[in-house]
């Protein structure tokens, strides 16, 4: 019996150990976003820098090759259009056009609430077919929005320029312009508007961002290890007063069956059972004081022990 409680006990506390430990660390998880954003607006873990994925511009096909096509058909001409495949290709721009493949580097299907996890390449370092990161300024109907982040693919580079394209627009060619910057076409980047390379992607941390993103998530990470610690501590406090109510009801019937009273005698067996009921509590709280001091003597034996072995290691030493 004493051993069967024991593991009870034990089951309980890795229960509320393991709710602590869980809502611990999602918050720690969520207080290192939250404190490596302030510093550039963009959250960090562990020396990573992630980027949760808004839009759907980068999630294109799946093919590790995009299409290209270049002014006058030379391998030195200027990107003039971009293709998901040869039958896109040869639908836009008709049959016999000389194609050259773009190979992706880093990763694809970057899809909404996707993690991007960013690295800090030299801008002199950047190739083609990359997934850079960079600030831009992007025309909405409401008006423009300055220094967003974005991440789209280096479709070339020309005189230290960064041109880049969103693998999902390629639908109808490369809307190339060279007088303006249009957001779903061509983005031209400098180096003071670049900010690194997209290394690799997770969706289960994109998942985790947008958790922890939540206005619900702090309260609910809180709040329900402290619930189940609650919880936990309220249905052992019930079960501990029943069990004690169980053991009081038994002594007083003991008692008013060793006076011999007759419950036929309802007055009498009334009063006994008032007097075995006094007797029980006493009796119940003696013990329950008596419990209270062993536990107190044995924490200070305990404590006594701790500090006799501490000071013989020491004087061995």
């Amino acid at each position: 019996m004493e051993g069967a409680k024991k593991r009870k006990i034990k089951a309980s506390s890795i229960v509320d150990g393991v709710l602590l430990a869980l809502g611990g660390a999602l918050l720690l998880l969520e207080l290192s976003f939250v404190i490596s954003s302030r510093k550039d607006g963009m959250p960090s873990l562990f020396g990573k820098t992630f980027l949760r994925v808004l839009t759907g511009s980068m999630d294109g096909p799946d093919t590790p090759n995009l299409y290209l096509t270049r002014t006058g058909d030379s391998p030195s001409g200027r990107v003039d259009g971009v293709y998901y495949s040869v039958e896109d290709l040869e639908r836009e721009r008709g049959q016999g056009k000389a194609y050259f493949l773009l190979e992706k580097k880093g990763p694809w299907m970057l899809g909404i609430d996707t993690a991007a996890i960013l690295e800090r390449k030299s801008f002199e370092s950047v190739e083609v077919g990359d997934v850079v990161t960079f600030y831009f300024d992007i025309p909405t109907e409401q008006g423009l929005l300055k220094n967003q982040l974005v991440s789209h693919r280096v479709i070339e580079i020309v005189d230290s320029v960064l041109y880049c394209y969103g693998d999902a627009y390629p639908k109808a060619g490369y809307p190339y312009s060279t007088s303006s910057s249009d957001y779903q076409g061509v983005q031209r980047i400098t180096k003071e508007g670049y900010v690194g390379v997209i290394a690799s992607k997770s969706d289960f941390l994109g998942g985790v961002m947008v958790m922890t993103s939540s206005p619900w998530f702090v309260p609910a990470i809180v709040g329900i290890p402290l619930l189940g610690i609650g919880v936990s501590s309220l249905v052992d406090v019930f079960k501990e007063r029943k069990k004690v109510k169980a053991e009081e009801d038994r002594r007083i019937q003991a008692l008013v069956a060793a006076s011999g009273v007759s419950p036929e005698d309802e007055l009498a067996y009334q009063r006994e059972v008032e007097k075995a009921s006094i007797k029980v509590e006493i009796q119940m709280e003696m013990e329950q004081e008596k419990a209270k001091q062993m536990e107190i003597y044995r924490k200070q034996f305990e404590k006594a022990k701790k500090q006799a072995l501490k000071d013989m290691k020491e004087g061995k030493e």
